[in-house]
């Protein structure tokens, strides 16, 4: 799995066609297995049973389309998945406006503070892009420990997901080539 700060994820290249890859997770999803979600068209959204939810359980979103690499145009009979990881959308939405808010005040802030300075006055405006600053830093810290809260719930949805990758045809390694671009992303 990808590791990266803010959406862990993963790609992996199925030797079947994007639908059937599709209809077997959406088999596994309609069973009533390990998780709960959303199938539409190539892109699905999974995320643990109701029973199993905490703050911080992650959300998968996948999207499924046929392979392409540089050298042909789309194969229909390969299946390329990408898979990425976020909390509840309604979570990860909060963050991301924290985020974008706290940016905007320290942004403004040092304005003002710079202001402030060309007066010959004391840049009392840098205390808040300073606290702004501070304040994003320890958001960062909350988001990493959400994140290994939920790491082991991800890990369970990222073996479920390639269970039914493995079921509907052979699976191909977990890292990003060249050759292995989706078609219409």
């Amino acid at each position: 799995m990808r590791q990266r700060p803010f959406r862990p994820g993963f790609d992996h290249s199925v030797d079947a066609p994007p639908g059937a890859v599709r209809d077997c997770i959406v088999a596994r999803l309609e069973s009533g297995g390990a998780f709960s979600g959303k199938a539409l068209e190539r892109h699905l959204q999974l995320t643990v049973l109701p029973t199993e939810r905490h703050l911080w359980s992650p959300h998968l979103h996948l999207e499924i389309v046929a392979h392409t690499s540089e050298e042909s145009s789309a194969d229909p009979q390969r299946a390329y998945v990408r898979g990425f990881f976020t909390p509840h959308p309604s979570l990860w939405t909060a963050f991301i406006f924290t985020y974008l808010a706290l940016a905007t005040i320290a942004v403004f802030s040092g304005m003002w503070a710079f202001v402030e300075m060309l007066l010959d006055g004391p840049p009392q405006a840098l205390w808040i892009t300073i606290a702004a600053t501070l304040m994003a830093g320890v958001l960062r810290m909350v988001s990493s420990t959400g994140q290994k809260l939920a790491a082991e719930q991800m890990e369970a949805l990222h073996a479920e997901i390639e269970g039914c990758l493995r079921g509907a045809g052979a699976m191909r390694s977990d890292a990003v080539h060249a050759d292995a671009a989706p078609t219409g992303a």
